[in-house]
């Protein structure tokens, strides 16, 4: 039987009116042409509910039972790695048979969510302690403290490195079109070591390291540039500095040179780059030099020095909220730094450059559009040669399955054909047996009737 249409909210008004009226259920149902049981559904519901609104369903049932829900809940908050076809195997030895979209759905009731990952730096307990102390020594620093502090590190950045993500719109198989492709080489097809520093003023000095730096290369860094940074940014009197536990800057003779020259270096904890806000200032750096595309190490270079000189320089302090998820937890499972950053110095970074990013992307483009225009008539030419290779590669294989059909068939006939060889022996043999077995029966006849002549 067809669904019918549901009754308007003026229609079941009516039925309970005329109810209440004294009229009965058939004499309501012929005057609204509604059916009688219709109208005894809707009054008993008014009788109980007092309302003919729609009360909420409870819809399909759960495959999942409450029970099951437990348990791969109990499960994921074990082991966060498990997998949605586990607990579907897991289901199903407990004779719950789902799909995995259900599974997730019912995680995602009970709040847990699949995400990605994070990749952070190994840490051992004696390393989360000293972080910990670190956060709590630090935790109500005023602003001005942050600000006169000079951060420096060393990066490494690749020319033809993942320096950056970038989302395509395309449409089906036109993946490896030249438009929707980022190249890429072996190795990164070569780098270089950068030193920088910065503080919440601006950037300071950016070098290049072009050998391998030891304690005594890593001083005279700090000899060239250090100091200079420091006056160009304009620090207040007992700045302070600093760097990582980085075999280089912990050597004995780097130790003993920072304390000949009264620098205060800030004591910071071990394997914690995620604390540093300068890795935020390396990041911003490597995605600036890949839209530039530089085309060997002269051209990156060049553009890392550009596009360094190019970075903001008010609030930088703002880049340090961004860590704030890596820092260490208190006592009461918040970040121990939230009071020690301004909540306005980031905001204002934050428009700072997303404010002039397109300014900058629209430059370099109008700077470098003749060698973006040749790169990009090489990458068509490359993408047209792997379209062909892929296009013949899917011509031999058509024509390697063809061949295999081929002999599939000659196969069939050779074995067709001996098999009716074999039937026709059988055959003819059948009729040579039939053949003897008639001389056999003619000359027994014929004996038959010698002997009674005989008689």
């Amino acid at each position: 039987m067809a669904k019918t249409k549901e009754l308007s909210k003026d229609t079941r008004n009516k039925i309970v009116d005329l109810h209440q009226a004294g009229k009965t259920e058939s004499a309501i149902g012929k005057q609204l042409g509604v059916k009688k049981s219709t109208v005894g559904a809707i009054i008993r519901k008014w009788k109980t509910y007092k309302t003919t609104v729609n009360l909420p369903r409870s819809g399909a049932p759960r495959k999942i039972s409450p029970r099951g829900v437990k348990m791969i809940t109990r499960m994921v908050s074990k082991n966060p790695r498990t997998t949605r076809g586990d607990l579907l195997n897991d289901l199903q030895r407990a004779g719950t048979k789902v799909t995995k979209a259900s599974i997730s759905n019912t995680l995602r009731r009970q709040g847990l969510k699949s995400c990605s990952a994070r990749r952070v730096p190994l840490l051992k307990p004696v390393y989360v302690r000293a972080r910990l102390k670190f956060a709590r020594e630090h935790l109500d620093d005023p602003e001005e403290d942050w600000e006169n502090v000079i951060w420096s590190d060393e990066t490494k950045i690749e020319l033809f490195g993942k320096n950056s993500t970038c989302r395509v719109w395309r449409r089906k198989n036109a993946e490896l079109h030249p438009k929707n492709t980022i190249p890429t080489v072996k190795h990164g097809g070569g780098n270089i070591m950068l030193w920088g520093c910065f503080s919440a003023k601006g950037p300071g000095r950016l070098i290049r390291v072009k050998e391998r730096m030891n304690e005594a290369m890593y001083r005279e860094i700090l000899s060239k540039n250090l100091l200079p940074s420091a006056r160009a940014l304009k620090m207040k009197c007992g700045w302070v500095f600093q760097h990582d536990h980085d075999p280089k800057h912990t050597a004995r003779a780097t130790k003993e040179w920072l304390r000949k020259k009264h620098f205060k270096v800030l004591e910071w904890p071990s394997q914690s780059p995620d604390l540093n806000p300068i890795e935020n200032l390396w990041r911003e750096l490597k995605i600036r030099v890949a839209q530039r595309q530089p085309k060997n190490i002269t051209a990156l270079e060049e553009i890392c020095m550009e596009e360094w000189a190019k970075l903001p320089a008010t609030s930088n302090l703002g880049c340090l909220g961004e860590n704030q998820e890596s820092w260490p937890l208190d006592h009461m499972g918040q970040p121990p730094v939230a009071q020690a950053t301004s909540e306005e110095g980031i905001n204002g970074v934050g428009r700072n450059w997303e404010g002039s990013r397109e300014l900058r992307v629209a430059e370099d483009t109008a700077v470098s559009k003749a060698d973006k225009g040749a790169a990009e008539e090489g990458m068509q030419l490359v993408g047209q040669r792997r379209v062909l290779q892929r296009r013949m590669w899917k011509l031999v294989v058509q024509r390697r399955m063809w061949k295999l059909v081929v002999q599939r068939m000659a196969w069939q006939l050779v074995v067709q054909k001996r098999t009716w060889k074999l039937v026709v022996q059988r055959r003819t043999w059948n009729l040579v047996v039939q053949r003897m077995a008639w001389q056999m029966a003619g000359r027994r006849r014929s004996r038959q009737l010698v002997g009674r002549r005989k008689k």
